[in-house]
């Protein structure tokens, strides 16, 4: 029964792999472990953040250059215009791709993410208020269906409106008038390029808003508000619930009826089914939808703002802009069936 020299170097490779499945072994233990404990995944610490001891603390030079690209963000709700922002104020260059992770990140809204898809909340400083996170969802969410350069573009129609007959999207072409002209303002229109028409931008914008003051509160009852308002109290229920748990577990370990382990991996589970009720909490209409749609409705309002600010609201609660070439102009709620 002696194995033969070529049997016996066979089993060379698989003896020599043994150290190094254990050391995997051990490092996962060890990060399972640290998940427990809610401990900070291993690795660099993001952007803006530095380990202290066993979690991440603010380093206080990059947490104001990350807070001015999310402020830029949610001011103007273009991911491109933020990175050139970033690069013109505080000659930091990153990608754009850089950029959406950081507004996707957890940890910048105090949370942990783990390799296993569980998050953790509220286990370091934020840079980012639920809120405003919140609002950054939306943000992305809604910019997911307009073309790219669309997305970033200044105007307030900029990736909305559609030709009702082709179904392509119009252009936003600026004209300069030539030189000796008394009108020396630039001329702005949209462009049909597949059915060859043009339109006054300013009428088109003007035609927009009037619609929306007159039908947004009217489309806005078709929300089931009492159904939403159910679905927000039970999240909030089952978060107390849990709440609740975690505190009667602390009161069992200072009783010593559960030993740390047990107590360790329920309470990780009750934290981890807490931050997605959370998150489906956060994911909900905002409360103040009702007072939003009231001041949207007065058309002194949108003459005050900007056409950053009034790109916000079009993209918040329009889904599509159809016009013909006759200057028909057809709104699309984003809450329309």
């Amino acid at each position: 029964g002696l194995q033969t020299p070529t049997e016996a170097a066979d089993w060379i490779p698989l003896l020599a792999e043994i150290p190094h499945q254990l050391q995997s072994r051990r490092l996962c233990c060890s990060q399972a472990q640290n998940r427990l404990a809610g401990k900070p995944p291993p690795g660099p610490a993001p952007f803006g953040y530095r380990r202290e001891g066993e979690r991440y603390v603010l380093d206080r030079r990059q947490a104001s250059i990350i807070q001015d690209f999310f402020q830029h963000f949610l001011l103007y709700g273009s991911l491109r215009q933020a990175v050139r922002f970033l690069e013109e104020k505080h000659h930091k260059r990153i990608s754009v791709a850089t950029g959406r992770n950081w507004l996707l990140n957890p940890v910048y809204r105090g949370d942990l993410a783990y390799a296993d898809g569980t998050t953790l909340r509220d286990t370091h400083p934020a840079l980012l208020s639920r809120t405003e996170a919140a609002q950054i969802d939306r943000w992305l969410k809604r910019n997911q269906g307009i073309p790219r350069r669309s997305a970033s573009a200044p105007r307030a129609l900029a990736g909305l409106v559609h030709c009702c007959a082709c179904g392509s999207l119009l252009r936003i072409v600026q004209t300069t008038p030539r030189k000796g002209k008394k009108n020396g303002s630039p001329y702005l229109y949209l462009r049909c390029q597949t059915c060859r028409y043009s339109l006054p931008y300013t009428e088109v914008l003007q035609e927009v808003i009037r619609q929306v003051c007159e039908q947004l509160p009217q489309r806005a009852q078709t929300l089931d508000r009492q159904a939403l308002t159910q679905v927000r109290q039970e999240l909030q229920a089952q978060i107390q619930a849990n709440a609740e748990r975690l505190r009667q577990l602390e009161e069992l370990q200072q009783s010593g009826l559960m030993d740390e382990a047990s107590l360790a991996q329920r309470r990780y589970q009750l934290r981890a089914e807490t931050a997605r009720l959370a998150q489906k909490l956060e994911q909900l209409p905002p409360a103040n939808l009702t007072q939003t749609i009231q001041t949207l409705s007065i058309p002194p309002f949108w003459q005050d703002l900007s056409e950053t600010e009034r790109r916000a609201y079009l993209r918040e609660f329009l889904r599509r802009i159809e016009v013909d070439s006759a200057g028909a102009v057809r709104v699309t709620f984003a809450f329309d069936p």
